[in-house]
This record gives structure tokens, sequence and C-alpha cells, in this order.
């Protein structure tokens, strides 16, 4: 008697599991949903077409070939047309600009600005980072 008594306890406290190879799969893979952080070296900004988006990240392929993931951060601009957007208002398909900064320690690049839709015309003579928040010289009129 003691020993079905043990038995229905264990079950009962979860101590027998049936092991479920998809459970095991994920468990093997904590950060399946994190960015890559072995990305080329990518130009900054960098221009492409959306892959994908999540609220969290951005995977563009780039007009010139590599792919760049991003992470979409709290302060991460994103626009259109000059007006803020969130992340869940841009499509795969559609043309991006991202400036963005590398985490040395990581690898992660974290988007600064994402500019959706008509982008601006690249200036060769522009610098590598054009997103770095200066202040515009006003016009004497």
């Amino acid at each position: 008697m003691k020993l079905v008594s043990l038995a229905i306890a264990a079950v009962a406290l979860g101590a027998f599991t049936v092991a479920d190879p998809t459970i095991a799969a994920q468990h093997r893979n904590p950060n399946q949903s994190r960015p890559a952080t072995n990305q080329p070296n990518l130009p900054n900004p960098f221009r492409g077409t959306v892959d994908n988006v999540t609220p969290n990240n951005m995977v563009v392929i780039g007009e010139k070939g590599p792919t760049g993931t991003f992470v979409i951060q709290a302060g991460t601009r994103i626009l259109r047309d000059g007006k803020p957007i969130m992340a869940g208002q841009v499509f795969k398909g559609e043309a991006v600009q991202v400036s963005f900064t590398v985490v040395k320690t990581t690898g992660l690049a974290l988007a600064n600005e994402i500019i959706v839709g008509n982008l601006p015309t690249p200036s060769p003579d522009a610098p590598a980072n054009t997103s770095s928040g200066g202040k515009k010289k006003k016009k004497n009129q």
C-alpha cells in the first residue's frame, strides 16, 4: 500500500515526465530569438529591404549583398515621411536605412534610427555615421 501511495505522490509532484523532443530542442538553443553577433562589417548607415521585423529586431537584406540584423530598443527612432512610427508598422519588402551602433563586447548592432520608405540620397562626401544627433545650424534671414 505504501508503494502505491508513493507512486501516486510522485506523479502528482511531476517526478515522472514524458520527454518531448520539441521542448528539448527549444532548451538546447536559448538564443534562438536573439540577433546574430557574428555579422559582417556593415556600412553605417545600412541600406536595404526588410526581410523580417519584430518589436525587438529587424533583419535587412543589404543593397550590396550582406544581411544585417539590428536590435530595436526603446530609444530607436523609426520614421516614415519624417513622422515617428512603431516597428509593427514596418513591413517585409520595404526599403529602409538603418543608422546603428555596434556593441564591442557582444557584436550586436543597436539601431539608433530607421528611416522607412523614401530614403535620403546617399552622399559620397557624408561621414560613415550620419545620425550623430548634432544640432543643425540656423540660416540667417
